[in-house]
């Protein structure tokens, strides 16, 4: 205090007495003595926050403490959102902008929660998104990107582990953090140029709960973030990696390491061939023998036959020499986007993609174009859900129903005929396929306009999405058109659709509007304006 006392004197800053809390640390933690009794210190206190962290003198108690007062905080902050007639699209934006942000800086400071706690939240923010217990589309495929058939929910087990890892690239340019490690005994030098298997040596070494947290997720990543390419090859460390074993082991020789033979590229010459013995020799002044050598680059050569190339054959030396651990690092400068989507990846697909695929002969990359097409048709959330369950084959109808005993009859509302499957409401009824026959008289006899769809295109949206946006936009208005008909019971009619794509002209112009897009509308607009019916 008297330290304090000088330094006060020297900055004019000084420490409030009555705001300043000591607190017992290791083996007196529980202890009741108070020193400089004048001063007027808060004793006694078991724990403090500091930073946003609630810090115990226990330090086991710290993950629940801090974790367990965050979820509460969540559970009502949820319980509100509840009350909003929000679509499922609306409530994971809710997670993932309002809920989610309370919880990563305890994910970037503390060890991870436990199980139980993961498994609680998870549970918590499907519930959330659902309004029940149990969802429509599975998990896995609802945190993939749009593209892959998902709708970018967070998938908090490779987040927890993303925010670990903006560690490593603090810790590749800060000596101290550096220094931290060193007290543990693991060299950081080592551990961003060799593979993952010195990773994993680190982590047995190291008895720090919150690094061992940061070394477990890099060496996922380390693992999982492998490129068929040459780059990727020439960049691929030497040294503990499991590509290139010797005997069943990893090799680490440490007099070559300490010369700077790091990666494959080092063992390269200026035309991409690999270093005679002589010739290694002589670049890094290291003494070796002839088998040593040679058995490593046998050993290089075997593992490069995956990347389709011969091992005999020149390799173009080209490449900036970043190795493969660190490289992720150099993409951007902030945040976890990247590791958080190479952790996320090898999920599974969605469950109803092959039936789709196959009913409809679509192809793969097509099927990509489906997943998107809403989200880049429209910016209504209700009509992009809408089209998301139509392409998840997830819609209720009469059918499903039927299935689950909510309903009598699994025949058509408007036909009454046949069985009432998304197909059948959305195309194959005869009282939509009039409806369609009507629009297209009256687009035609008014515009001298003709949608040219098939059943795949209406139901799906048509690919060509630049040239074709605004007829996707018509074709979603009219099937959620249909739909809504439908759920209220009530009979189609062209004079109603009509009111419909006029609601949908006059909203798009006034968006147009509010953002000084006008021009832009009425080059896309321009064939369609006899739409506007006032």
């Amino acid at each position: 205090m008297k330290d304090l006392n000088y330094f006060w004197e020297i900055s004019g800053l000084k420490i409030n007495y009555s705001k300043t809390q000591v607190v017992w640390i290791g083996s007196m933690k529980y202890s009741q003595n108070e020193l400089c009794t004048s001063l007027n210190l808060s004793w006694g206190k078991h724990n403090f926050s500091y930073l946003g962290i609630d810090f115990d003198v226990d330090l086991s108690k710290m993950i629940r403490l801090n974790y367990d007062k965050k979820i509460l905080e969540i559970e009502s902050l949820l319980k509100q959102w509840s009350k909003r007639n929000l679509t499922p699209i609306g409530r994971i934006t809710v997670v993932k902008t309002l809920a989610l942000p309370k919880l990563i800086h305890l994910f970037s400071s503390l060890p991870n929660p436990d199980s139980r706690f993961i498994k609680k939240l998870d549970n918590l923010f499907y519930s959330f998104v659902w309004q029940k217990p149990v969802g429509k589309v599975k998990r896995e495929t609802l945190v993939k990107d749009y593209f892959e058939g998902g709708l970018k929910m967070i998938c908090l087990k490779p987040f927890i582990k993303s925010q670990k890892c903006t560690w490593v690239r603090r810790l590749i340019n800060n000596k101290k953090l550096q220094d931290t490690l060193a007290f543990y005994g693991i060299d950081s030098d080592l551990l961003e140029n060799t593979g993952a298997k010195n990773i994993e040596k680190s982590m047995n070494v190291c008895t720090n709960p919150f690094w061992k947290d940061v070394l477990s997720a890099w060496k996922e990543i380390v693992s999982l973030n492998i490129e068929y390419t040459w780059e990727y090859f020439l960049n691929m460390p030497l040294w503990f990696n499991e590509k290139i074993e010797i005997e069943n082991d990893v090799v680490f020789y440490k007099d070559w390491y300490d010369k700077g033979v790091h990666i494959v590229n080092d063992l390269l010459d200026e035309a991409g061939e690999f270093f005679s013995l002589t010739e290694f020799q002589k670049v890094y002044q290291i003494r070796t023998d002839f088998l040593k050598y040679y058995g490593l680059i046998k050993c290089v050569k075997q593992y490069s036959q995956q990347f389709g190339k011969n091992a005999t054959s020149p390799i173009k030396n080209c490449y900036p020499s970043i190795p493969n651990n660190i490289k992720i690092f150099f993409k951007h400068k902030k945040g976890s986007k990247d590791m958080y989507l190479i952790l996320r990846k090898n999920l599974t697909e969605p469950t109803n993609k092959m039936k789709i695929m196959e009913k409809f002969g679509v192809t793969n990359d097509e099927m990509k174009l489906i997943y998107t097409l809403p989200f880049k048709t429209t910016t209504n959330s209700r009509a992009q859900w809408f089209q998301y369950r139509i392409n998840h084959l997830v819609l209720t109808t009469n059918y499903f129903l039927e299935k689950i005993k909510l309903v009598q009859s699994p025949l058509c509302t408007f036909c009454n005929i046949q069985p009432e499957t998304i197909i059948h409401l959305l195309w194959e009824c005869e009282e939509v396929q009039i409806l369609l026959e009507n629009f297209d008289t009256w687009t035609s006899s008014t515009a001298h306009i003709t949608l040219n769809y098939n059943c795949k295109t209406f139901v799906f949206g048509i690919f060509d999405v630049r040239n074709c946006i605004v007829q996707n936009k018509i074709l979603l208005c009219i099937k959620y058109y249909i739909y809504s008909s439908r759920c209220l019971k009530k009979v189609l009619s062209l004079q109603a659709l009509k009111h419909k794509l006029n609601d949908l002209y006059c909203t798009e112009k006034n968006v147009a509007i509010s953002k000084q897009n006008q021009e832009q509308f009425e080059k896309e607009w321009n064939s369609w304006h006899f739409l506007c019916l006032y």
